[in-house]
């Protein structure tokens, strides 16, 4: 008896641990907690959290969220593995997962819709065109680049600004003109002057966009 009545008592804890854990579960998940993490990185590279106002070391490994900022500082890189995408970020440069959209003009007019910022620098993205339900954009204080599945380079430093393409179809949009669109696929280049999207133009060895990495595949 007294047997039969401990074993009773294990499947009772056992069947309340099932169902605090499907809880505990269902809460994560339903909390937005990301899955986007720093995969590698190289040299001086910080993370800002959220609202906070301070910068801590990255790590391997480390979980990012909705809101937090990562920066790279001279002769530094990251690569950020996020749901949608695999982003290498060259030196000197600064990315944010949006929570909030800082007052630029972004069309949000899909939830399926995903963003990242990048304030300044620039970055390799990969995007996986099966993980996205609509787009996916980088924005700049310069341009917005869309894709549904593609590689391609953002660029956002002083003297140059642009999106230069290694496969798949990139759409640029003018932050400075809305209206003003320019479709650029594999080996071609827009460049951001004088407030306007140049032409699509091809890529090659006398232009500052030609790719660092062999066929803009991460190394």
């Amino acid at each position: 008896m007294h047997q039969q009545t401990l074993k009773a008592s294990k499947r009772i804890s056992i069947g309340i641990l099932i169902i605090l854990s499907f809880f505990i579960n269902t809460r994560y998940a339903q909390s937005g907690q990301s899955n986007t993490q720093i995969l590698s990185y190289k040299g001086n590279v910080e993370v800002r959290r959220g609202n906070t106002v301070s910068w801590i070391k990255a790590k391997k490994g480390l979980q990012l969220q909705p809101g937090d900022i990562v920066r790279t500082g001279a002769k530094s890189l990251a690569v950020i593995l996020h749901e949608s995408a695999k982003v290498q970020l060259y030196e000197n440069t600064t990315l944010e997962l949006p929570a909030r959209t800082k007052g630029q003009q972004v069309s949000t007019e899909d939830q399926g819709l995903q963003t990242m910022i990048m304030e300044k620098g620039h970055a390799l993205f990969h995007v996986f065109k099966d993980r996205i339900k609509r787009r996916f954009e980088v924005i700049t204080p310069s341009l917005i680049a869309g894709v549904k599945g593609t590689i391609f380079k953002v660029y956002e430093e002083k003297h140059l600004k642009g999106v230069a393409v290694s496969e798949g179809l990139v759409e640029v949009i003018n932050q400075e003109d809305l209206a003003e669109i320019v479709e650029i696929s594999a080996n071609q280049f827009t460049l951001w002057q004088d407030e306007h999207l140049s032409q699509a133009k091809e890529l090659n060895d006398d232009n500052p966009m030609t790719w660092s990495s062999k066929n803009g595949h991460f190394s």
